[in-house]
């Protein structure tokens, strides 16, 4: 047996974890290495095993580019980018034309790298989340929680 039908066949058999959702994440800080394809294979091909016996299952794919800017890689302009440290990555220009911003410029380099090896996740972008106030609740809950 194959070690993602062995995966999907015990996930099945807990009876948990309904509905079944497939979740990965990247903050889309640089160019992506490729040892980054590891996680998003691994969890597209368990995907793919739950459907084969016939689950209904989500895959996303979260690409986390509301992160701070918190490293510069050498093969930027320092001085162009040593200004927006500490800002979220979506909020900082790209540097190649034709993109919103750093994180769409690198998130969807590496979107197209795992799309030309099959996998195809539902991408979601945690900008996106926190604008449609989809994390005010939760992020109220852990305030609400928080030791002062």
């Amino acid at each position: 047996m194959y070690w993602a039908d062995r995966i999907a066949k015990e996930i099945i058999k807990s009876k948990k974890y309904k509905p079944y959702w497939i979740d990965d994440m990247k903050t889309p800080s640089g160019r992506v290495h490729v040892g980054s394809l590891r996680g998003v294979l691994i969890h597209d091909l368990i995907y793919k095993a739950l459907l084969s016996k016939g689950e209904k299952a989500t895959f996303s794919y979260v690409i986390d580019d509301h992160d701070p800017m918190d490293g510069l890689p050498v093969y930027l302009d320092r001085k162009k980018y040593l200004p927006h440290m500490g800002k979220p990555l979506n909020t900082v220009p790209s540097p190649q034309p034709g993109f919103s911003s750093y994180a769409e410029y690198f998130a969807k380099e590496f979107i197209e790298v795992f799309n030309s090896l099959g996998a195809r996740p539902k991408i979601i972008w945690t900008s996106k989340l926190y604008e449609s106030g989809k994390m005010d609740e939760s992020i109220r809950a852990v305030l609400d929680k928080a030791q002062t």
